[in-house]
């Protein structure tokens, strides 16, 4: 008997606005290391594929543009990894095809 499974991948991409920040100025008198901020990351979209090497695992691409694009991502990759683990759970022992000649 052999085990069999279907070993998938999952490539995801995120994309973000990026606004820039007002100048802001240092104050040399402290002489303090900082950090000059000038953008910020504001997610506004994503996609991913789960991809396989059996056909019948393969899914279409997840496209997704919104303002809350960082919590539908989560989301979906916590609702993407319950039907991966439940399928995990689902696998099956195969007979041997030399038992059979």
């Amino acid at each position: 008997m052999r085990n069999t499974y279907q070993l998938q991948s999952c490539y995801a991409d995120c994309e973000c606005i990026l606004p820039t920040y007002d100048s802001v100025q240092c104050d040399e008198k402290k002489n303090t290391p900082f950090t000059d901020a000038y953008q910020s990351q504001i997610p506004c979209g994503f996609s991913y594929n789960v991809v396989s090497v059996n056909p019948c695992y393969t899914k279409d691409t997840v496209v997704y543009r919104g303002k809350d694009a960082a919590d539908k991502f989560l989301k979906k990759l916590q609702e993407k990894y319950k039907t991966t683990t439940a399928f995990k759970a689902e696998v099956k022992l195969m007979p041997d095809v030399d038992e059979k000649f």
